[in-house]
């Protein structure tokens, strides 16, 4: 009876839940309901919200009852219709906004700017098959190999839906993806696929690299909408994913390069494109794990080897005369004690001349797998040839079945004595390097196990183009020195300074917790705290490191007016600790944003460059300028808080002198359009100070 009772004491448990968040949820709207219009107020309601949970939680259910390829039963469930309810789009809309200040897309609409009116309206057109999504907006990112990558920004209406077909696609898809894939899943991590390397790779002798060439940006959307198919049963969710994939892209830098429609690929930084990533290439972790990997696993066969019994025969060898000489010598001493002693030397004589106990199995051979959204590594245990046709039979699988392809530069076999680079982590292998003999089971043992290397060079030229460090103008001009990191020289305090480096040393220590050599970073840690003095120093006029060591010691200690003084903390790495189950996503999201998070940013750029350095933008004034003007009028953001912090520094400003900018806020001002008036921002202010030589 028990048993019969419990799936109801579940879904009472899950009524509940779903109550408690949605009063949560709507006491957190009720204000802004207040103000809308009556059929806002009657779209959005408790009731209806506890309803659009309660219907998701029951997604939740199924997908973790359903196993594997039985999950393709959602069409009479409603996905699409889900997806449509503005009581979830409202849960959706809570989920993204917790997520904090985000950059804007085309519509230059912030996150806390959406209206529950626009919510109901882009229900609405969900409901009736009317939604179409907006261009994107494209950046770039600066890459190590000094080409950019391009990240596209969706408006924040796009982001909404895109986030929720990942809440309702992420527990469907969770318990079909392989285990061989790591990235951006529930619960995993960068150092979850390194964790299972460490345990589970033994004696890797090559390792197989592929690198896919541009693998966002060469998805098929035919290939993807035929691996949608075969999980998602819902017409209506597929297209509303092909729409979102097929958007293009505006480049405001060059409106030459944009495009209103894409025909291939998924626009990096969107919210669902690591998740498409995952199914888009789950074919491949199938392919390996149902083909190559049984046909390269072949046990070894243990049959002890012609050499070993030949050095372990008592006759017709060297050691018969020494035992015969032996018994002469001690005619009292039994032959069986002094066999025995004798069989404790040719022990670590076979030791000695490295005699294989066990034959060599030609056939003997191990294969391992592991992929981390679009890189991925295979380790295999074997020799050189096998090796390269195993590449060769993923690049014919990615080219033939995914319309993709594999660098040619960056994919190749590897042997473990050189290792290779694997999510920022270097992995190699030297087993030869030490014999161990236990003298208790009379046995042989070498190191079988992978090394968790850091590269520590590629940290500093990373860091480098960050703005910590710089390469020697004298003596070693390959080695990198410290330099004072301009951008967080207008920082309010000294503290904030100083905290942001412990934490850009804590978030390295922390994803390089896994290495068993942490000493590597020695100099690493060295180089960063003279950067942080340097940083102090040139934000009191001081130009050296050592005036800034003077004035608040060896350890940096700056005094805390609400505590104890915050002082440069060195981190203690103890190795071999891996971090599982949380977001450690290490390189994959490691760029530095301009605006570091945090309550305290100035409102004008006078903690970056000073206005009287510079003359009066009006045009025929000779002037020198003395305040810093917002063209835009800071009333007209419609957000508070960090976010318009972050606005009021980023927003075009112009150097103005005192009777200027008297008659500008006075509304005397007759002059030109200030809106023509070359002004400056914070990135244009950031160039000049990174083309001045630093110290």
């Amino acid at each position: 009876m028990k048993l019969l009772l419990l799936p109801d004491v579940c879904k009472e448990s899950q009524l509940w839940r779903a109550r408690n968040e949605a009063a949560k949820l709507f006491s957190s709207f009720e204000k802004k309901l207040s103000k809308t219009s009556l059929s806002v107020r009657e779209t959005f309601t408790e009731e209806g919200i506890s309803y659009a949970l309660t219907h998701y939680y029951d997604h939740l259910n199924q997908c973790k009852t359903y196993p594997g390829s039985k999950r393709k039963f959602m069409s009479h469930r409603g996905l699409y219709k889900l997806l449509s309810n503005p009581n979830f789009l409202l849960v959706v809309y809570g989920k993204l906004r917790e997520r904090g200040v985000k950059a804007p897309g085309v519509d230059d609409t912030l996150t806390q700017n959406v209206t529950l009116g626009g919510l109901r309206k882009l229900a609405l057109e969900l409901q009736g098959h009317n939604y179409v999504p907006s261009v994107t907006k494209r950046v770039y990112i600066p890459k190590q190999d000094g080409s950019n990558r391009p990240l596209g920004i969706a408006s924040t209406r796009d982001k909404i839906v895109q986030l929720g077909i990942k809440m309702i696609l992420d527990p469907l898809y969770e318990g079909i993806f392989k285990k061989s894939s790591f990235g951006f899943r529930t619960g995993l991590s960068c150092h979850s696929a390194l964790k299972t390397i460490d345990l589970r790779w033994k004696r890797i002798t090559w390792f197989v690299e592929a690198d896919l060439v541009k693998a966002f940006d060469r998805i098929h959307h035919g290939v993807l909408r035929r691996e949608l198919n075969r999980v998602v049963d819902d017409k209506a969710m597929i297209n509303i994913i092909a729409k979102q994939v097929r958007v293009g892209y505006i480049d405001f830098s060059n409106l030459s390069n944009s495009k209103m429609e894409s025909t291939i690929g998924t626009p990096q930084g969107s919210v669902l494109s690591p998740l498409l990533c995952n199914i888009y290439l789950h074919p491949l972790d199938e392919f390996m794990e149902e083909f190559i990997l049984p046909k390269w696993n072949h046990p070894r066969v243990d049959k002890v080897s012609e050499a070993y019994k030949e050095a372990g025969r008592w006759t017709n060898n060297d050691w018969e005369p020494i035992a015969d000489d032996i018994k002469k010598l001690a005619p009292g001493v039994k032959s069986k004690e002094i066999r025995s002693s004798l069989h404790e030397i040719r022990k670590v004589d076979r030791v000695t001349r490295d005699i294989p106990y066990y034959a060599e199995d030609p056939n003997h051979c191990r294969t391992y797998y592991c992929r981390y959204a679009d890189d991925f590594l295979v380790g295999h245990v074997g020799n050189k040839k096998n090796a390269w046709l195993i590449l060769k039979q993923i690049a014919a699988f990615v080219e033939q079945h995914l319309n993709m392809k594999l660098h040619e530069k960056k994919s190749g076999v590897k042997h473990h004595e050189n290792g290779v680079i694997f999510l920022g982590y270097h992995l190699h292998g030297r087993y030869e390097a030490k014999i161990q003999y236990n003298k208790a089971t009379g046995q042989r043992t070498r190191s079988n196990w992978i090394k968790f290397g850091i590269p520590v060079e590629r940290l500093f030229k990373r860091y480098a183009e960050k703005g910590f460090f710089q390469k020697a103008k004298k003596g070693n001009q390959d080695k990198h020195v410290a330099r004072r990191l301009d951008k967080w020289i207008f920082l309010p305090s000294d503290l904030d300074v100083i905290r942001r480096y412990n934490a850009v040393a804590s978030g390295l220590a922390q994803y390089y917790a896994g290495s068993r050599f942490p000493s590597a970073l020695n100099e690493f840690w060295s180089v960063l705290k003279r950067s942080l003095a340097l940083t102090l120093a040139h934000r009191h006029k001081d130009r050296t490191a050592k005036s800034a060591l003077i004035k608040w010691g060896v350890d940096l200690c700056i005094p805390n007016p609400k505590g104890k003084p915050v002082c440069w903390q060195r981190p203690v790495i103890e190795g071999g600790k891996w971090k599982t189950g949380k977001a450690t996503q290490g390189e994959i999201a490691s760029v530095l944003e301009w605006f570091p998070e945090g309550k305290y940013l100035p409102k004008t750029l006078s903690h970056v460059l000073a206005a009287n350095d510079l003359s009066c933008s009006i045009p025929n004034c000779l002037n020198k300028a003395e305040a810093w003007h917002h063209v835009k009028h800071r009333k007209r953001y419609k957000v508070s808080g960090v976010a318009k912090l972050a606005l009021d520094l980023s927003g075009k400003q112009i150097p103005v002198c005192k009777l200027h900018h008297v008659s500008i806020h006075s509304a005397k001002y007759d002059g030109p359009s200030l809106r023509k008036v070359p002004g400056f921002t914070i990135d244009s202010v950031s160039d000049m100070l990174n083309t001045k030589d630093s110290i």
